[in-house]
């Protein structure tokens, strides 16, 4: 299977801004931008609504957490399936008990995560390159920097944990213990993103509370407007 490689979790819901417009009024935050292409615009009520990427983020985790800790049922065990929001607790399995990791079900949840993070990694990496310049509301620059430089440390964390997973599938038996190690920096990961995209949101909110009309762009990684 050929993986696309991610850089991971841009919770800064955008949308592009085209040629020939002048004033942009967009979500719940009102910003009047440059009619000039790569200038992305944060919107309020779709940083929002990227909640729902990394709740299926985690319950991708859970399920793929749930696939390494496989074992064969006793004839005790209910039928009921039971589909916990967390990762479980750490606990010591009976080998001999334990199933083997399914290819295809790795598989399936690695091609699941996958399109989630590419999603939003194409603006995260041209953001952080600096050929996007993020506008946000004057005023909340110098916050919503550090924000986004957790974002992008987080981001390459999850890289390399998907870099990982993809060796993991490609072994010839995935091992249940390394999934089990990934898949759980991934939830962890994607719990820390989720922080940062409502420690955003916050900031946004503020703003428009404010009335805050008038806008100023994110300093790329090097401290550059």
């Amino acid at each position: 299977m050929t993986a696309t490689m991610l850089s991971g979790l841009l919770l800064l819901a955008a949308s592009e801004v085209r040629a020939g417009e002048s004033l942009h009024e967009q979500g719940n935050v009102k910003l009047a931008l440059q009619a000039e292409q790569g200038i992305l615009n944060t919107d309020l009520s779709v940083i929002h609504d990227w909640r729902l990427v990394h709740k299926q983020m985690k319950e991708l985790a859970i399920n793929l957490h749930l696939e390494a800790s496989r074992c064969k049922p006793a004839g005790t065990d209910s039928c009921e399936i039971k589909a916990p929001s967390t990762l479980p607790a750490a606990t010591i399995l009976d080998k001999s008990q334990q199933l083997q990791p399914r290819a295809e079900w790795v598989a399936y949840y690695l091609n699941s995560m996958e399109p989630l993070l590419d999603y939003v990694t194409k603006s995260l990496r041209a953001s952080e390159t600096g050929t996007l310049k993020m506008a946000v509301p004057k005023g909340t620059s110098t916050e919503l920097s550090a924000v986004i430089q957790d974002m992008y440390a987080i981001s390459h964390r999850l890289e390399d944990s998907l870099d990982r997973l993809n060796e993991i599938f490609n072994q010839e038996q995935p091992s249940a213990e390394s999934l089990k190690d990934v898949v759980t920096r991934i939830f962890e990961e994607t719990s820390k993103i989720e922080a940062a995209r409502c420690r955003y949101y916050e900031v946004l909110k503020k703003a428009e509370k404010a009335g805050v009309k008038e806008f100023e762009f994110l300093p790329h990684h090097d401290g550059k407007m």
